[in-house]
């Protein structure tokens, strides 16, 4: 038996190349309502999502971004916004005073949920036939992305999915992932056994890029390059000044 849901997850690819067609406003507002409706914890819907359609606003966003063409090019960018200014809104029409934002859980909390709204909005995306890429890179000038935005204290830019109809002489292929055996483990966690699927993933990986032309790092490289580096520290210092205590 077919299953179309399934069918559309295991063939997801990273779409960076768009055509100049643009997405009709009735389609775009049925994939926020959908979006809309992802789970979230407590019901607190603390996601906002910021959708930008405006050339020179996407092109800024692109820059700030680290200059990614698939972030220039798309037809429509949205970014996903950890949002505990409504909710703190709500607290105080409740009559009390929020104090969830000074803990670290309210960063994970709101980490979790975009995450789950954006993996919605693709899936949603899709089934119009439009494709998407995820981009982390807005984080790459985070204070800028706020500036631009005019986001207000309590909430923080998590991520950004940029969409557009695929330019069908650029589409990608489905990459691979590391056996499910390293992915999913029974009952609890083991690591005695990881090593030799790295190594077979390190192979397939290796192959893949081959296959598609491009000179890419196999995965070994890859994570030593990019978490053998201490990453964006400046965001704990930005979040502190957007009012997150990370107590």
């Amino acid at each position: 038996m077919s299953n179309t849901i399934i069918q559309s997850m295991m063939e997801r690819r990273s779409v960076r190349s768009f055509t100049d067609q643009a997405i009709a406003p009735e389609v775009l507002e049925s994939i926020l309502r959908a979006a809309q409706q992802a789970p979230n914890s407590v019901n607190g819907q603390q996601i906002s999502l910021i959708v930008v359609r405006e050339r020179e606003r996407i092109e800024q966003l692109a820059a700030l971004a680290g200059g990614q063409p698939q972030v220039a090019g798309s037809n429509t960018f949205i970014v996903v916004v950890a949002d505990f200014n409504r909710t703190a809104t709500a607290v105080e029409m409740a009559g009390g005073e929020q104090v969830f934002d000074q803990g670290i859980e309210a960063v994970i909390t709101g980490a979790v949920d975009a995450g789950i709204t954006v993996e919605a909005i693709t899936m949603a995306a899709e089934s119009y036939g439009i494709g998407n890429v995820i981009i982390g890179g807005i984080r790459q000038n985070l204070q800028g992305v706020i500036d631009l935005l005019d986001l207000p204290e309590k909430t923080f830019p998590v991520i950004g999915i940029s969409l557009g109809y695929p330019n069908p002489e650029h589409m990608p292929n489905v990459k691979p992932r590391i056996a499910l055996e390293a992915y999913a483990f029974n009952e609890k966690y083991t690591d005695a056994d990881l090593k030799p699927f790295i190594e077979i993933y390190d192979a397939v990986i290796e192959q893949y890029w081959s296959n598609v032309g491009a000179t890419q790092p196999v995965y070994t490289v890859g994570m030593n390059n990019y978490y053998g580096n201490t990453g964006r520290m400046e965001t704990s210092n930005i979040l502190k000044a957007q009012g997150f205590g990370l107590k």
